[in-house]
């Protein structure tokens, strides 16, 4: 089964229609798969593969299902509380078997598998974390409490991808020697603690927990924040426009933006009564013509003005020459949809004035 929900991930990344109908099929054949492992529990007990496979019908779910999911399921909530079950002492297993590595000729197959084993659920952890952290910004729903920690500083940090890479016993030994006092968790991440360049999945890490919505009732802030992480994310076009997107999130009240576009949707979601679609019409009309209102300091943010800006960089970097060669990752893709309705909605207010 994990096996057919990597072809169905795979699939929607094709431009051919027969093959994304095709991934839908196989990703609607994997729920029905799952919906009948839970009515009939299987004597043998759930394998790494089987949550793997979870997390990825998920992604599937949320972003490219026939049927837009408006939340995420009950099978993901348990997978997310079956992967932080002693997460703390993985980090330190996976520490005490790169520190008790003896010459890289003398390593046995058992260290590699071992690490394998417990580095995937460190992966599979920080992929559920960001999944969950993109339900306020990438789709737009109302913030709630993390299935995972009080704050996403806690989050395990992931191994580097040079260790992941290696090909050989030998190759994996020295690279994890070569990685073995990196920061166990996202809260130990300076610019001074890392031995290499963070790469791209470390970057999503890092911007899932800083830039984390969860839990905050605001609807948008007055400036964009500026992360000590900034400066340490990978350069690789995916990381920078998950960055863009991620800052433009902050400065736009991305629900009433929302819900004024899609005339009273939210995506997926209705709005739940015509009062409440008024509250979003004004906050964003407040919002928008903030840009226009003269401010008595010239130092102080304009909200507004900064995600125009920053819509303006997200546009200019999809159609740079990096893109060209560069596929958004599932989901990233919502950034360039939020950055457009930034300008419709600013031309719209400019035209009406």
């Amino acid at each position: 089964m994990l096996r057919a929900a990597m072809v169905a991930i795979d699939g929607q990344y094709s431009n051919d229609a027969e093959t994304k109908r095709i991934s839908r099929l196989l990703h609607d054949r994997c729920i029905k798969m799952l919906n009948k492992r839970e009515r009939e529990p299987m004597s043998e007990p759930d394998r790494l593969c089987d949550h793997q496979t979870v997390f990825l019908v998920e992604i599937l779910s949320q972003y490219r299902a026939r049927r837009a999911a408006k939340t995420l399921s009950p099978r993901f909530g348990t997978l997310c509380h079956k992967v932080a079950e002693n997460f703390r002492q993985t980090s330190l297993r996976l520490f005490d078997i790169v520190h008790s590595l003896p010459r890289h000729e003398n390593v046995s197959l058992t260290h590699w598998i071992k690490w394998i084993e417990l580095a995937t659920w460190q992966h599979l952890l920080a992929s559920c974390y960001i999944l969950e952290s993109q339900q306020a910004t990438l789709l737009g729903r109302e913030p709630s409490p993390s299935l995972f920690f009080d704050s996403g500083m806690e989050l395990p940090f992931p191994t580097h991808s040079s260790v992941w890479d290696t090909a050989t016993l030998a190759e994996w030994a020295i690279a994890a020697k070569q990685n073995s006092s990196p920061p166990l968790y996202v809260y130990e991440v300076t610019p001074g603690s890392l031995l290499l360049p963070c790469d791209t999945f470390q970057s999503s890490a890092l911007l899932a927990a800083h830039y984390s919505h969860v839990d905050t009732n605001l609807a948008y802030f007055n400036a964009p924040t500026v992360e000590e992480v900034d400066h340490i994310l990978d350069d690789s076009f995916v990381t920078k426009q998950k960055l863009l997107t991620a800052k433009l999130l902050q400065v736009t009240p991305i629900r009433a933006l929302l819900a004024v576009s899609g005339e009273s949707w939210i995506l997926s979601e209705k709005v739940a009564s015509s009062q409440q679609f008024a509250v979003f019409k004004n906050t964003l009309r407040t919002w928008a013509s903030q840009i226009w209102t003269p401010s008595t300091n010239s130092s102080q943010s304009v909200a507004s003005k900064d995600a125009l800006k920053i819509a303006v960089d997200i546009l200019q970097l999809v159609m740079g020459k990096q893109a060209q060669c560069c596929e958004l990752n599932m989901g990233s893709d919502m950034g360039v949809y939020f950055a457009s309705l930034v300008l419709w909605t600013i031309t719209t207010t400019a035209s009406t004035r």
